[in-house]
């Protein structure tokens, strides 16, 4: 359920090493997972506690009617091909977000939401943190059509600012990719610096419009009625 939104950034385009999860410090893959809308598709959603999810807001949105989504019709699985899925008890999207307003640039930057799933997961969540954007590389976990079943880690995409708030990684994105985690390191441990939002295209391939995250997420977690937990990572 990706957008695509097509610009001629005039870039050239690095293309992103894709390496399995194994291959990095962190396993990302253990709070990265898939949130299905009832039959129209699927985003990518990450833990950022023990039964919240960070995603992207037009996830929650029906892109052919512009309807919001049924609670009922929502379901989160952290490993598609084994784990059972999880409903979602609760939403909460970005109050500056416009479902209305899809596409639009000036948008992109409140396409955040939270899910609060029916239940508690029992594995690894995610700590937040501003992006670095000085030369910075990313690493991007995602599902996408055609690999919905097992999460793709992408690593050392260039990460740089675009406009109105919103940031490019040349990390390749599709449908699917939406909500997907945006990881730096800091301190020596991996943190979402923003999330994919929308696919562009630059000199002809797929690469991604991404939002930072960190300074909404306190808001939005306190209004869900939780309190952050320290993040923990596999190793």
């Amino acid at each position: 359920m990706l957008r695509s939104i097509f610009a001629a950034f005039g870039l050239l385009v690095t293309f992103c090493s894709v390496q399995s999860a194994m291959a990095m410090e962190f396993n990302m893959k253990n709070a990265v997972g898939r949130l299905d809308m009832g039959s129209n598709g699927f985003c990518t959603a990450t833990l950022v506690h023990h039964d919240v999810v960070l995603t992207a807001a037009h996830c929650l949105f029906d892109k052919s009617s512009g309807d919001r989504f049924a609670l009922s019709e929502l379901r989160f699985r952290l490993d598609p091909a084994n784990a059972s899925a999880i409903g979602v008890k609760n939403t909460l999207v970005h109050p500056d977000y416009r479902p209305h307003l899809l596409g639009e640039l000036s948008n992109l930057s409140s396409d955040i939401a939270l899910l609060k799933l029916d239940g508690t997961v029992a594995a690894d969540t995610v700590a937040l943190a501003q992006p670095d954007t000085v030369g910075a590389k990313a690493t991007v976990v995602s599902f996408a059509k055609g690999r919905s079943q097992a999460a793709r880690v992408q690593q050392n995409c260039a990460l740089m600012p675009h406009s109105d708030g919103v940031l490019l990684t040349l990390c390749e994105a599709n449908f699917g990719t939406s909500g997907a985690p945006v990881v730096q390191q800091r301190d020596g441990r991996a943190v979402i610096v923003s999330i994919v939002s929308a696919m562009a295209k630059a000199n002809g391939e797929r690469v991604a419009l991404v939002v930072p995250v960190a300074n909404a997420f306190e808001v939005l977690f306190q209004s869900l009625d939780v309190q952050p937990q320290p993040a923990r990572f596999g190793r």
